[in-house]
């Protein structure tokens, strides 16, 4: 997550080479309440204290009119969120597949979703910009690999989804909806979402956030220039192939 990468160029420079996808339903906060607003003064699960997950959460709380004040947080990994609200130890929280599906299945809502506020969560390709700059070939490939991967899997849906799920130790159906749930950035995806513009899912719109999260709670010394960590040239060379 870009979330991650923020963070650890504190001490490592490293750059984003290329974004996979956006979550959009795949991450969602799923409650026994009707509203994120219902959530005032009850207890909310995060996978970990600023982590993407409460990154994630906060915002789409705050979209809803809540302040952090007004929320108490507990830990509990996303996968773990359904025995968490069948006990009754928070009133909500954040997971994806397949407790989504297993949470729904029960009768909790869907309170909100990543598509709310699309870039937050992404999966991203990281390198050392040390990487970069002295095996900028390899780095070419790997972008390349994964552009024809995904080109695979759409023309090749079914075999690709099954071959992911089995990897992964999960069905066919969770596979797939994770899949579905997310905005997959193809190569053309990868270049509008590296330049700075008001698109929704430019990185430089959901880094700016996350920055400012870090900077209010003392993570971060100073403000992290974006264009040193979001690095297009890969992507673009691509295109003009």
């Amino acid at each position: 997550c870009l979330t991650d990468t923020i963070i650890q160029n504190t001490q490592l420079s490293s750059k984003v080479v290329y974004i996979s996808d956006c979550s959009y339903t795949g991450d969602v906060i799923i409650g026994k309440v009707d509203t994120l607003l219902d959530l005032k003064g009850k207890t909310v699960a995060i996978e970990g204290v600023n982590t993407f997950s409460h990154i994630f959460v906060l915002n789409a709380l705050e979209n809803a009119g809540l302040s952090e004040h007004e929320i108490n947080f507990k830990v509990v990994p996303a996968h773990k969120l359904l025995e968490a609200l069948d006990k009754g130890n928070v009133d909500a929280g954040h997971t994806w597949e397949p407790t989504k599906s297993a949470a729904i299945e029960k009768g909790y809502s869907v309170l909100g979703s990543a598509k709310d506020n699309p870039g937050i969560i992404s999966d991203i390709l990281v390198f050392y910009s040390k990487i970069i700059k002295e095996r900028p070939e390899v780095v070419l490939a790997i972008v390349k690999s994964l552009v024809e991967a995904q080109v695979y899997r759409d023309a090749n849906w079914t075999e690709s989804i099954k071959i992911m799920a089995k990897a992964v130790n999960i069905s066919y159906i969770d596979m797939e909806s994770g899949v579905l749930g997310t905005s997959q950035l193809d190569l053309q995806g990868n270049i509008k979402a590296m330049k700075e513009s008001d698109d929704p899912l430019s990185l430089y719109i959901s880094g700016r956030y996350i920055v400012d999260f870090y900077m209010k709670r003392g993570q971060l010394s100073k403000v992290t220039d974006l264009v040193e960590i979001i690095e297009p040239k890969f992507v673009n060379q691509l295109s003009r192939e």
